[in-house]
């Protein structure tokens, strides 16, 4: 009975006893399970041709454009166009334009894509490479250019935004301090409401209380700013000046008097007819 008893304590003193039903069977899960399927995604496309897994890629550029239907054929003129150089077929794309600009275009026309169409796919695999690419840190300074121009002005001058302005606000991080510095150029106070536009690397800013570090994206920018212009001021009307009448000319008056001698003399002439007249009835 004692050896029984130290038997049976030895066994129990390695057994965990837990209350309640036998935990059910462990199943695939969580991160096992997306590592699973990543492994199987990757065994299909090793099992795919080469031209199956770009048609598979680049497809994701074409269904934003209409252009689904041509994916086959594109696929494989970018496998006989161009090396296995590229991951992703939206990459070998990319690569192709890039190396030949004529001949990618051509070959998209030649399959049934327009001009137009060909400009909305190179469009949609820029924005298709951007949204996969890692994203980049803020900079921690940035050498602003701002330019301020109107009719009259064209200035120059350059800011340097540290990390802490560019924590805040565009208007009140660079606008209000250059618009300061620039009215004590001018000896004339300019201020935000003047302005009438904004751009920032040839890109309109319409929001100016953006913070600087949603804007600036490199360490160097070009700020614009546009002056909002006076209205000009209507010209003077001419004085109207009342109309003067012509001096007489003393030719004109002798002219005049002319013709009246001149008629007195014809009466002479009349009168001394009428001698002779008379004489000759007397002889």
């Amino acid at each position: 009975m004692t050896a029984l008893q130290a038997t049976s304590a030895d066994e129990l003193a390695g057994i965990r006893v837990t209350a309640g039903p036998p935990p059910a069977r462990q199943q695939f899960g969580g991160l096992r399970h997306s590592n699973m399927a990543g492994t199987k995604g990757s065994v299909c496309r090793h099992a795919m041709t080469t031209a199956e897994v770009a048609a598979m890629d680049i497809r994701d550029v074409l269904e934003p454009i209409g252009k689904a239907k041509l994916t086959d054929r594109i696929a494989r003129g970018l496998v006989n166009n161009m090396h296995r150089t590229w991951v992703n077929g939206v990459d070998g794309l990319h690569q192709w334009k890039l190396q030949s600009h004529t001949e990618w275009a051509d070959y998209l026309q030649k399959v049934g894509l327009t001009v137009g169409d060909v400009g909305k796919l190179s469009r949609e695999i820029d924005k298709h490479r951007e949204a996969r690419a890692p994203p980049t840190a803020p900079p921690d300074k940035v050498v602003a250019y701002v330019r301020i121009i109107s009719r009259t002005v064209d200035v120059q001058l350059k800011l340097t935004l540290t990390a802490k302005l560019l924590a805040r606000p565009f208007c009140d991080a660079l606008m209000v301090p250059f618009l300061k510095a620039f009215s004590k150029k001018q000896a004339a106070e300019t201020t935000v409401e003047d302005v009438a536009g904004v751009e920032v690397d040839d890109e309109p800013l319409t929001d100016l209380a953006t913070e600087c570090t949603k804007i600036f994206k490199s360490e160097e920018s070009w700020v614009l700013l546009r002056l909002k212009e006076a209205p000009e001021a209507a010209p003077e009307a001419a004085p109207v000046v009342a109309p003067v009448a012509a001096p007489v000319v003393a030719s004109e008056a002798a002219a005049r008097g002319g013709g009246e001698s001149a008629s007195d003399d014809d009466d002479d002439v009349a009168s001394g007819d009428d001698v002779h007249h008379e004489l000759d009835s007397v002889d």
